[in-house]
């Protein structure tokens, strides 16, 4: 694995200020509403726990949020995740995910099937050429609840464990503090 490069925005209009997203006294903000999906994109296809370290910038709406949050996470193997969130762009979502032997273009990464469709990607291999990959449209939300029953009720590990979890909110709060202070964050890990 060499890069994962992930973002998820939407606009969010700033006169929408009772918007829950741009609550500033509930920490709202971009990258804890859908930047947490490319954050977590990137630790997960690298698997390399948290990034060493994290540069980040944002731009701060009116309302004292990140309205658009843009973050550089280096891993201990040397790959790269690139990841933006924002409120402040048409909306747009995606993920590629680069190593030695090919390139995969997930086109709807963050809810594949929501509108009840097959999900497509492209896998691009060292030839140049495409392959489709088609997955059947499922519901993500009833996944997520199917998930839990088997935890609560069957003794199921859960799909993504503590570590990993971990890992995501090391990275997220690297990048805010990475944004405040315009320097790297290097992290523990």
């Amino acid at each position: 694995m060499q890069l994962v490069n992930s973002w998820f925005n939407f606009y969010l209009s700033p006169e929408n200020s009772r918007n829950i997203r741009l609550d500033a006294s509930l920490v709202g903000g971009s990258l804890w509403d859908v930047g947490v999906y490319p954050n977590s994109m990137a630790i997960t296809m690298i698997d390399q726990g948290a990034p060493r370290s994290v540069f980040a910038s944002q731009i701060v709406g009116e309302s004292g949020v990140d309205v658009a949050m843009r973050g550089q996470l280096v891993f201990g193997n040397g790959a790269v995740g690139q990841v933006s969130s924002g409120f402040r762009t048409p909306f747009r979502e995606g993920a590629l995910i680069v190593g030695d032997e090919g390139i995969l273009n997930l086109v709807e990464p963050w809810k594949p099937g929501l509108k009840g469709e097959p999900s497509r990607m492209v896998l691009t291999g060292r030839s140049g050429a495409d392959e489709e990959i088609v997955t059947p449209a499922i519901d993500p939300y009833l996944c997520e609840v199917q998930a839990m029953e088997a935890c609560v009720l069957d003794g199921a590990a859960p799909v993504v464990p503590l570590s990993l979890r971990r890992a995501f909110l090391q990275s997220a709060l690297a990048q805010y503090a990475s944004a405040a202070s315009g320097e790297a964050v290097t992290l523990r890990v």
